[in-house]
């Protein structure tokens, strides 16, 4: 069942950089403060302003298109420094570290995009990937849910939960719940999906209505 798994575990980055012009222009629900650890005792010197804010993220997003990782984590670390409040540039500059392999700078970033705006769904299924990749399998669920709170029709964290249930902590009945759900919301025909879900009813009691608890309805 888990040979084509591969295809199918990156989804969110792609969906980050799909929403960062939306992204760029979220709400703030409390602006940080301090937002990039001096390297010394030295202040750091200010960061210039960010006149243009939204076609910087757009260069950003090309420099992650070409996967120019450490040019782009450059550039957003200028532009988090001096837009603290905007959620879609810390969310980019954590895929962006994952991707340079500092799993603990972007878990800042993602709770920084948080800090910003608290209902941003795609900070908390990043942030949930993250744990995932890392084997903090209990705060990947945690996360995942905290971000269907925000956004129930959210598919990436159904499609993330499913797959957290059905590999990662078994839940035949939860896992069933989600992938179902995501099928629903994005209308896929994907074979390999439909199959995953065949599998998975003759696993669940015929008895036991699908799994559709609190968590799952989400």
């Amino acid at each position: 069942m888990w040979r084509n798994f591969a295809k199918y575990m990156n989804k969110g980055p792609a969906l980050a950089l799909v929403l960062a012009a939306a992204l760029l222009s979220g709400c703030a629900s409390a602006p940080v403060d301090n937002n990039v650890m001096p390297t010394s005792d030295t202040p750091s010197k200010p960061a210039a302003p960010v006149k243009d804010a939204e076609g910087k993220h757009r260069y950003v997003l090309a420099l992650m298109e070409k996967e120019d990782w450490h040019t782009a984590a450059e550039e957003l670390e200028h532009l988090t420094a001096a837009r603290p409040n905007l959620p879609g540039p810390w969310i980019n500059l954590g895929i962006v570290r994952t991707m340079l392999g500092d799993s603990a700078a972007a878990e800042a970033a993602f709770k920084q995009a948080l800090d910003a705006n608290a209902g941003m769904a795609e900070a908390w299924n990043q942030l949930g990937m993250l744990y995932r990749r890392t084997g903090r399998l209990d705060e990947a669920r945690t996360s995942y849910n905290a971000g269907l709170e925000q956004a129930p029709d959210h598919a990436d964290l159904h499609w993330n939960l499913a797959l957290l249930h059905d590999r990662y902590l078994p839940d035949p009945a939860l896992a069933l719940a989600h992938y179902e759900r995501y099928q629903q919301l994005t209308k896929s025909d994907d074979a390999q999906l439909q199959q995953w879900i065949a599998k998975l009813r003759e696993q669940v009691p015929a008895t036991e209505p699908t799994k559709m608890t609190a968590e799952a309805k989400k």
